[in-house]
């Protein structure tokens, strides 16, 4: 079985998505950069990037590998954006 790692800890949190030879070589090449890119650079205010990426692989990504992606890469930030909008907006205020 082949594990996608999640963005905030690479060793603790898997998601089992399948053995194929070509979701191996996706676990192993892409999506750790890709990981790294939207934990450590995207900002969900700027939805373009991780959009564009989904759109352009749509067709080469397996199903089970465009879900790990939006589940644990790109949902998390995004949920987590209004709270970072109401905290940065209470500074500004006070």
């Amino acid at each position: 079985m082949v594990h996608l790692f999640t963005p905030a800890d690479h060793n603790s949190e898997v998601q089992d998505v399948g053995d194929d030879p070509y979701t191996r070589l996706l676990s192993a090449v892409v999506l750790p950069r890709l990981a790294g890119a939207i934990t450590n650079a995207w900002e969900p205010r700027d939805p373009e990037p991780p959009l564009r990426f989904l759109e352009q692989w749509a067709d080469v990504l397996p199903t089970s590998v465009q879900r790990h992606i939006l589940d644990t890469l790109i949902l998390p930030k995004v949920r987590a954006c209004p709270a970072s909008c109401r905290a940065l907006c209470r500074t500004m205020i006070h």
